[in-house]
């Protein structure tokens, strides 16, 4: 085992003891406050509907009575929901309660694990295209070409992707074999010659980089050992799963005065002010924690008060704020304000 395939292995598993820490963590179940927001409702109507096919019944979703929530890998939901077999009318005495869960468990976060653990595992994660006539490997293959032209004021001409691997990072490189020439562009043409261009895509933003472009030299393709690797692997990911459900997840935040940081303590304080109607300013973070769930939590301490926002001022109160941020959806979220105790 090479030392870049072992530090992969080892991230991959220090990722997967983070997700699956929280996937396995039970408790935390908060009261919904409000069940007749439309997102509540959906979910009640896809529980009822989803039972509908799973049972063959033909239960009519009428509304959600109660509930509470979870933050998993993501977010787990029981919920009281009222249905009946005919008209879906709230307050129809035919109704009866239910209750229903929809929930990640476990095994489906070590399967995950696995699965991520397999890819990680592979010495470089490159895998063969086995289409290299694909219509999107061929768009990658002409941006390439195009790309290169541009860079270097060449005239290369576009002819085909003769093979290619991919690799799944942040997004997905193609690393792709191309025949090109300076003329006409068809293939077969004696004159083409092959170059290797290894593109990185990121599709939820339409974006590809080209990072390199090079002349193709054969190099024979190994095939990584990767059995051992990844039953080990699965081994110490459960060993890993089995210590993280025992602990609560927060970790002290080092540095308060972080600029993501003091961008979430005036988000809470903000966010507050919309809800309550309050005039707090916003002065400092005093001191906070990070808990990793399906994105961050973070529980922080924050001065404000009512007059200029001065770090210091004796006016000043702490309040304790708990933001749920998702920087891939750029969202945040307060889910508690109240005095520090």
């Amino acid at each position: 085992m090479n030392n870049k395939t072992t530090f992969i292995v080892f991230l991959s598993l220090a990722l997967c003891s983070l997700y699956v820490s929280q996937a396995a963590r039970t408790g935390g179940w908060s009261p919904i406050s409000d069940v007749k927001s439309a997102h509540i409702v959906e979910i009640g109507e896809f529980a009822v509907s989803e039972y509908n096919k799973q049972s063959k019944s033909g239960l009519k979703f009428v509304e959600v009575v109660s509930g509470e929530s979870q933050i998993v890998a993501g977010m787990n939901y029981r919920l009281i929901l009222a249905a009946n077999e005919g008209v879906a009318i709230a307050g129809n005495g035919e109704s009866k309660k239910y209750e229903a869960v929809t929930t990640f468990i476990l095994f489906l976060a070590l399967v995950l694990c696995s699965l991520y653990v397999s890819q990680a595992a592979l010495t470089g994660g490159w895998s063969p295209i086995s289409d290299v006539k694909n219509a999107h490997i061929v768009e990658i293959g002409e941006f390439a070409v195009s790309e290169y032209n541009k860079q270097s004021k060449s005239g290369l001409k576009f002819v085909e992707v003769v093979s290619g691997e991919s690799q799944i990072v942040a997004g997905m490189n193609y690393r792709l074999i191309l025949a090109a020439n300076e003329g006409v562009a068809i293939a077969g043409n004696g004159e083409s010659k092959k170059y290797e261009a290894v593109v990185w895509e990121k599709p939820w933003l339409k974006s590809m980089n080209l990072t390199s472009f090079k002349p193709a030299i054969h190099k024979a393709l190994t095939t990584p050992k990767t059995t051992f690797i990844l039953f080990l692997s699965l081994v110490l990911c459960s060993l890993y799963a089995s210590q993280a459900a025992r602990t609560g997840g927060w970790s002290p935040i080092s540095d308060v005065k972080n600029s993501h940081i003091v961008k979430i303590g005036e988000f809470a304080v903000s966010e507050y002010d919309k809800q309550s109607k309050s005039g707090l300013k916003f002065v400092e973070v005093v001191s906070g924690e990070s808990q990793i769930v399906a994105g961050m939590n973070y529980r922080l301490i924050v001065a404000a008060n009512e007059g200029i926002p001065i770090a210091g001022n004796g006016e000043s109160k702490k309040y304790e704020a708990i933001v749920w941020d998702k920087p891939w959806l750029k969202s945040m979220n307060l889910t508690s304000f109240k005095p520090a105790m």
